[in-house]
């Protein structure tokens, strides 16, 4: 847990000997992605009292906080198991103070108010 490595074994075929017995190896494993799960920025999380959340703006401009599940974490996002529809809107970097049915301005990517 400390070093955040796992020792495992793979198979690989080495039938050209360019691997060395006792050599150490760094391996990548790319993982195909569920299509059917959401993926969120790790900077829209909230972790509080009540567990999980992200922050959504419904269509009056008002914040709903919502309990999700995370499921697999990718570094920089994680995917959600639950909680969350494709058509909500994230609030990307929640401040502490944000909380239930508070109004907002919507500022979209490109900075336009939406």
């Amino acid at each position: 847990p400390v070093s955040r490595t796992l020792r495992v074994e793979v198979l690989i075929d080495n039938s050209g000997g360019e691997l060395l017995p006792g050599a150490y190896a760094r391996v990548y494993f790319v993982l195909p992605a569920d299509e059917n799960k959401l993926r969120v920025p790790m900077n829209t999380l909230i972790f509080s009292r009540e567990g999980s959340q992200v922050a959504t703006v419904d269509d009056g401009n008002r914040i709903a906080l919502k309990k999700i599940v995370i499921g697999r974490d990718f570094g920089t996002e994680v995917e959600i198991d639950g909680g969350l529809a494709p058509t909500d809107r994230v609030v990307v970097n929640p401040p502490d103070a944000l909380f239930e049915q508070q109004t907002v301005r919507v500022v979209t990517n490109d900075g336009d108010k939406g």
